[in-house]
Parts: structure tokens; sequence; C-alpha cells
């Protein structure tokens, strides 16, 4: 990789100081809501505007949240910190469309707009922070794939015309990849230059990351300079603050470690870099956690990147080393200088770096190591730590020495930096995130570098052979993914155990791709309303081809419809009906309208397509729509299925009054049935 900087008048790379010129960007994180410092949140909600408990941490309740104010669907939530907070109310009741939720997002967005927050530190234009919507409890969980789709095209659209920047964060292995391939087919992200080659190197697994105090001072942590000036204060508030300036940082500290009193001097550092986990992880954290890099080293006490990777990965994901034990598949993070968890580990005075190789050897061999056999990222610092150098001068003598020549790694600075660029030529690679002179422009622009390098850097698919993300599917793409389902289920149903170990490695190919044997239901947590089973009835087509036992199941929820709710279906007709001449989708709408009316007859193309074989002109729309509409597909299917029920509801008055345990589909031969309706989680 050569040196490299943004290009003048660059999208996202601004060489501009005024940030009402900036271009609006939308971001995506791994991670959890509360776990990502931002300017507002937008939290979703069932139409009481009740949060479910996922949301609490985020909302800073512990019990039962406390009511939204105003009027609308997204309502002012009164958060105990004072963040902003929306609530909105994304649950539809059977007769909503994407359409619908899109609705109520953009009304969340303009109330937002109109009653802006005030910035966060070091930012330029305020954060939004916000899930997936709808995907839960909000009823959408069916059509995820149109959902995203959906809310990425709206959030674009607003970030370019406001002076907001969103941030999804993704929980969901499978949205956040989803979002990353619209993202990458689509150009959403205006990328660095650099970002395309760093996510390549990621990719190929040789990269580990050396992050600095650069990542963590937008957190409002303080700068060394600012430590040491804080606890100047607290122990020589005497001392000239001019002469105390003026002396050599690793000075200052040893002169401040001999009057610290009752405390140690790590352990006033600690104190002052967030031992009792005052601090959120920033945007930069969160993106550099999402990267999924599983060897990293800091120069940082704080506890900011393990936060975000445990937030974006999981409890006990990462180990802190030297203080926690390397876990063989699982990431690690080794900090050079110390650790708040562990005041007496940190490394701040003279003597303390003087003492540093003889006390730490084995610390420094980890990080030449990465040196000499990969290639390490520094973000956030300014290649002046003398550990560091002094450890990248050895391995570069060491290769010089067996005429091995390469760069060891690459260097990602906010701003140009000339000399230290020529200083480093042929041993590090330097890239510039911005042109621009002003520090927070300059900040913005590196997270949306490392915003480039995350989405060509994720090259997994587990949505891919997941029937919920259909919409992002073309026709023949969903065809293939329709035979590889059908392959997986032919897999699991051989009776000889070593026919399935010989298939085993294709089989977690297929899961890892989002292929999966629907659980079994096993308890009643909750109870089967008539909008359950129409949904239910609906959305099997989708999976038909996954479990044996469902082969039947037309005639099996035609029996449960008529049993249970009182509602005798006519036979379906094997015959392919007749089909409307026009493409347009109000005309396929308004002929199932007719359908319904005239006869209820299931054997309309309304209903020949609800069984799960859409003809050529459902296979044109979503055909011709996938592009200019993103959300064409989805809402198609939503439409149909809310005719559907409305249709049931005045053909058979009082059937939606009555509910059942969930495990009388068991009884009535449904043992493995689809997530879709079942899995309120």
């Amino acid at each position: 990789m050569k040196n490299t900087t943004p290009g003048g008048g660059s999208t996202g790379h601004s060489s501009s100081d005024d940030s009402a010129n900036l271009t609006g960007h939308v971001f995506v994180v791994k991670g959890r809501l509360e776990a990502v410092a931002s300017d507002v949140l937008v939290v979703p909600a069932d139409s009481r505007f009740q949060p479910e408990r996922t949301w609490w941490p985020a909302l800073g309740v512990a019990d039962t949240a406390p009511a939204a104010h105003g009027s609308g669907r997204a309502r002012r939530f009164p958060h105990p910190q004072g963040r902003p907070t929306w609530i909105l109310n994304v649950a539809h009741d059977g007769g909503q469309s994407v359409a619908w939720l899109i609705a109520g997002l953009s009304e969340a967005l303009e109330k937002i707009e109109a009653d802006p927050p005030k910035l966060g530190d070091g930012r330029v234009r305020p954060l939004i922070a916000m899930p997936i919507l709808g995907v839960g409890l909000g009823g959408y969980e069916g059509v995820r794939g149109g959902v995203i789709q959906t809310l990425l095209s709206r959030t674009s659209e607003f970030v370019n015309a406001s002076n907001f920047d969103v941030v999804f964060v993704v929980g969901n292995a499978a949205d956040y990849a989803a979002l990353q391939s619209i993202r990458r087919q689509q150009e959403r992200v205006a990328a660095h230059p650099a970002s395309e080659e760093l996510a390549t190197k990621i990719r190929s697994g040789d990269v580990a990351l050396l992050l600095g105090a650069g990542v963590s001072v937008s957190a409002g942590l303080p700068t060394w300079d600012q430590l040491l000036t804080t606890i100047k204060h607290d122990t020589q508030s005497s001392l000239d603050d001019k002469d105390f300036a003026a002396m050599n940082v690793l000075d200052r500290a040893q002169l401040l470690s001999k009057t610290t009193g009752d405390r140690s001097l790590g352990e006033r550092a600690a104190a002052a870099t967030g031992a009792s986990s005052t601090y959120t992880p920033t945007l930069a954290h969160c993106l550099l956690a999402s990267l999924n890099v599983s060897h990293a080293v800091t120069t940082n006490y704080d506890t900011l990147y393990e936060d975000a990777y445990e937030s974006a990965h999981g409890k006990d994901s990462i180990s802190v080393l030297p203080r926690e034990d390397a876990v063989a598949g699982r990431a690690w993070l080794l900090k050079m200088h110390g650790d708040v968890a562990d005041p007496d580990s940190i490394i701040l005075s003279r003597r303390d770096f003087v003492r540093y190789d003889s006390q730490r050897r084995p610390l420094a061999s980890i990080v030449q190591s990465l040196m000499a056999t990969g290639h390490l990222v520094v973000i956030g610092a300014s290649m002046t730590d003398d550990n560091v150098l002094r450890l990248a001068h050895e391995v570069l003598a060491m290769n010089a020495t067996n005429s091995h020549q390469r760069p060891l790694g690459t260097v990602v600075t906010l701003q140009p930096d000339a000399l230290r660029a020529a200083l480093w030529e042929g041993d590090f690679d330097y890239v510039t995130a911005s042109n621009s002179l002003k520090v927070q422009v300059a900040a913005r622009d590196l997270e949306i570098l490392l915003d480039g390098v995350a989405m060509y850097a994720s090259d997994q698919s587990p949505y891919l052979l997941d029937s919920r993300y259909a919409e992002l599917l073309d026709v023949d793409e969903n065809r293939v993914a329709d035979e590889l389902r059908e392959v997986a289920s032919r897999i699991r149903s051989f009776r000889s155990t070593n026919w399935r170990h010989r298939w085993e490695p294709f089989q977690k190919a297929l899961t890892a791709m989002g292929e999966a044997e629907p659980p079994r239901l096993q308890r009643d947590r909750f109870s089967l309303s008539f909008h359950d089973l129409v949904a239910a009835y609906f959305s099997a087509a989708e999976h038909k081809n996954h479990v044996a036992v469902l082969r039947d199941y037309h005639n099996l929820r035609r029996d449960i419809l008529a049993d249970l709710f009182g509602c005798p279906l006519p036979d379906h007709e094997p015959r392919a009906p007749r089909r409307s001449p026009q493409g347009d989708r109000e005309s396929v709408l308004r002929h199932a309208h007719q359908c319904l009316e005239q006869a209820s007859a299931l054997s309309s193309p309304f209903g020949f397509y609800m069984e799960g074989a859409p003809g050529p002109l459902e296979s044109r729309l979503r055909s011709s729509h996938m592009r200019s509409h993103s959300s064409a597909a989805a809402e198609l299917k939503m439409q149909y299925q809310a005719i559907f029920d409305s249709a049931l509801r005045i053909l058979y008055p009082g059937a939606d009054g009555k509910t059942f345990p969930v495990s009388i589909l068991a009884t009535r031969g449904l043992g493995h049935e689809p997530t879709d309706p079942w899995d309120f989680n």
C-alpha cells in the first residue's frame, strides 16, 4: 500500500472546515445500543409505547420504563441521564406494510431534526443511533431483508438532507452482513481510497491493531497532558503551571510519582481514565470492534475497546493480556502500558519506561511478533512512543540483516503528516484519514474510513439461505437458495449416521449461509391467536422445503382454521389459475380484493401466490421493482397477508376473538413449525 491521502472534495473526506457543508453518513456497527456513544437514541416499542426489556439498558432503566411524552407514533422518552431518546411505535396489527414502518421512522426523524440535541464530545454532526426496527415484536421478522433495505434507503435520504449522521447498531450477524452487502452493491459509502485495501488485509487474517490515545479522546477521556495536569492539581497544586508544562512528559509523571500521597500514581491515573466505567465506547471503538480482528495491542489504560468488542461479539469473547489468559479461538487485547483494572500495572513515569524492557519483555516480544509475521495497523498513535519505536526498529534491523524488506504495517493518521511519512517510508505505509485542518472534522473522516473498511471486510453471508432475507436476492438467487435448502433438508433426513457424517462439512457450509432446521416447539410461551395462525399459513410457503413434516402444510393449516377458528376454507384447485395481464402492483392488489370479495376462493391468483408458487406476474414485479423501489417486494407480501387477514375476519366474525396454546400445532402434526410467528425474541 502506498502512502494515501483522500482527494480534495471527496464526499466523505472533507477538505472543508465548515461542518455544515459535510455530507451525511450512515454507519453500521455490531453491538448493543447502550454500548455506543451517540447524541440521540431511537428505540422501538409496541403500540402502548412500552419498550421490551432488551432496550432497558439503553434507556437507563432497571425496572418498568416510564411513559413516553407527546403524541403520534414517535414520542419523547424521559431518559434518566438526560440523553435525547425517542420511542417509536413499530408494532403492526396484521394490516400494516413496510411503508407504514418507514412512515413512523420518518416521523421520528422529523421530530429529532426539529429539536436537535447538544453535540457530543468531539462531534461535528449529531449522531442518531438505532437498531433494526420492527423485526422483533414489531411483526416484520418474516420480511427482515425488505425492512433492512428500506431502513437503509430512508436513513440515507435523511442524512443527505439534514445535519445528522445515523448509526445502525446491529446485534444479529445476518442483519449486519446483509446491511454491508447492500451498501457494497449500492455504493452507499463514499469510501476512502485505502478502505478496500485495508479490508483485504483484514480478510486475509494477517492484520493486528495497535490503538493509541487518539482513539479514546473523543470519549471524553483525558490526553496524557490533561491526565498529568489533573493529577498535579490534586497533589502538587503549588507548582507553577508554566514550569510544569515545560518539562518532558515523562519527567512530569516522575515528579508526580514522588508526591501522590496515600494513592499511587497508577491509582490516580486509573481514577482519571475511567476505573469507574463511566465512559461509553465511541463510534470509532465500535467500528474497530466490528472488524473482528483477533489480535490487538493498545497503549491506553481504559476499557473502551474491550467493552465495544464484547458488545459486538458477546461476553468473554476477548481476553485482556497480561491479566487474563490467552485462550485458543478467543480474541485478545494486549495492554502495553497497563490497565485501569490493575492500577499497579500502569506505565506513566520515566522510571516506569526505563524498567519496561527488564520487567515486561515478554509483552514486547508479542508486539514484535505481530510486526514480524503480519501487518500492524496503527490507529490513534503518532509513532512517538519510545517503547513502540524501539520494538519497530529492532524488527526492521532483523529484517535488514536477513535481506528481507517489507512494511511492518500501516499508520492511519487523522491529518497529513508528511515528515513522519517520509521518516517511515518503506517501513510503515501512511494513510491520512482527512485533509481537513479541523480536528473534529478529521475525526469524523477517520470514522468514515473505518466504516468503509468494515463494509469491505464483511465477507460472511449468514443470510443467503435464510428466507427472511429473500427480498435481497434476485429471482435466480432465490431459486438457488430454494434448491440448497432442499439439499440441506435431504441431508438431515439421512437415516445413516455415517452418511450424515460424510456430508457434515457441506451441511456446516450451508448453515454458515443461514440454512437452519426450524426448532421444535417445546413449551407454550404464548397463546396462538387468529392473526398468528394467518401469519403462519401465509409464511409457510417460504419454509415448505425445510422439514419433511411440512409437506402437507396447506391442508394442515386448513384443518386448524376450520376446527379451531370456525373458518371452513374452500378446496384448492391444483391447476394454475389464469393471471391478470397487467403488471403493476396496484392491479395485483385490486384483483386480490375482488377474488376475496366474490368467493373467498383460494383458487385465485392471490391464493395461488400465497401457496408458495408465485407465477410470472409476481416474478416480474419483484425483478422490475428490486432496484428502483427497494421495499416493493416486502410491501407486496405484507399487503397480501393483510388482505387475507381482513377478508377472513369479515367472512368469519368472532374467529379473531379466540386463542389456543401454541402446542396445539404439535398435536395437529406441526411439530416443526417455521420460526416466523413463534420466535417472539
